[in-house]
């Protein structure tokens, strides 16, 4: 990606050159912003499956108060 963005400075490249690169580019962003969606979804679904977990899990017995609440 960094070496795109200095490909895009380079003074010395005609119209043509740069619209080829700009496509690239925007190929490239397209593509690391799905991979980012798709990191940040399975991220989510993780999370989500811990909290479910957790809800349907019982605390031990001596983490309750005094209360008749048993834990496992």
């Amino acid at each position: 990606m960094f070496k795109q963005l200095e490909k895009l400075s380079d003074d010395n490249l005609t119209t043509e050159q740069m619209e080829k690169l700009i496509k690239q580019n925007d190929a490239i962003v397209k593509t690391s912003t799905i991979l980012v969606e798709t990191g940040n979804l399975i991220l989510k679904a993780k999370k989500l499956e811990d909290d479910s977990l957790r809800a349907n899990s019982k605390l031990p017995a001596m983490f309750l108060e005094d209360n008749g609440e048993k834990g496992e």
